[in-house]
Parts: structure tokens; sequence; C-alpha cells
């Protein structure tokens, strides 16, 4: 389970600079939609981050980055979260977490269902920069899981 999550952090990582460089390569990178898309990506992946170690959120509000500064926060944060799965065990990944949504309410999910979701929610984020860039008169690049492993 932990070389599975290894992994994935990986992927998020290689097909979200995947996109920006398309984004960078054809000029479109500093347009609202991808800032904001990066932004909140950085928001929700630090809540998230906040919960599995047991910090309160450090970010209360969406961050306020340009397109250099939201590619660059996204990847730090990354790295810390592939530092927290790296030095993770299995029963870690099975841990329950306890935890307070945005509206205060009590939930309880494991290590690996939370890192599943921040992982997933990359993906669902990814697809509307690709949206993007093919609106924008590009073709966006393959960023299924696949292709990662392929050039792997």
């Amino acid at each position: 389970m932990k070389t599975f999550f290894m992994s994935l952090v990986d992927y998020d990582v290689w097909a979200t600079k995947l996109l920006a460089k398309t984004m960078k390569t054809n000029g479109i990178h500093d347009s609202e939609i991808p800032v904001k898309g990066l932004n909140h990506m950085i928001y929700v992946n630090q809540m998230w981050y906040d919960r599995l170690v047991g910090k309160e959120m450090s970010l209360p509000k969406p961050p306020d980055y340009d397109f250099e500064g939201s590619l660059s926060h996204y990847l730090e944060l990354m790295e810390a979260y592939k530092k927290l799965v790296e030095g993770a065990n299995e029963g870690d990944l099975a841990s329950k977490i306890s935890y307070k949504n945005t509206k205060g309410l009590p939930f309880d999910n494991t290590m690996s269902e939370i890192l599943f979701n921040v992982l997933n929610h990359g993906t669902h984020h990814r697809n509307g920069l690709s949206r993007f860039i093919r609106k924008s008169g590009y073709t966006p690049p393959p960023t299924d899981y696949i292709f990662y492993l392929r050039e792997k």
C-alpha cells in the first residue's frame, strides 16, 4: 500500500508539472483559470496535510499566488506529502484520523482514505486545466496514470 501511495504522489507531481509546462510553453499560464486552480489545490491539500499531521488549519483561505508562486508552493507541499508517506508504515496508513470539516462537523477516516482523496482531488482539477488548455486552442498532454508509468 505504501509503495502505491508513493507512486500516486509522484504521479500527481509529474502530471501537474506536465500541464504547467504545456501552459507555459503556450503562454497561457498566467490566466485566471490555471492560477485559481493551483491556488485552490494548495489550499485543499494544505488543509488535509494539516489534518494528517494533527495541526490546526494553517491556511484560513485560499492563497493568492501568481502562477510561478502557485506551482512552487504546490510542489513544496507535495514534497511534504511524499515525506509523510515515506515515513508511514502500513499501520499508519490504516490508522484513523479524527478531524473536523470546514463546518466544524467531526469525522474519522484512515490515513490512506485521506491520501487517496487528496490525490483524486488533484486529478479532478488537472482535468479542469486540461480543458482550459484545449479551450485556449492547444492540445493538452496525456496525464493518465498509465502514461506516467510508461515514462517511469
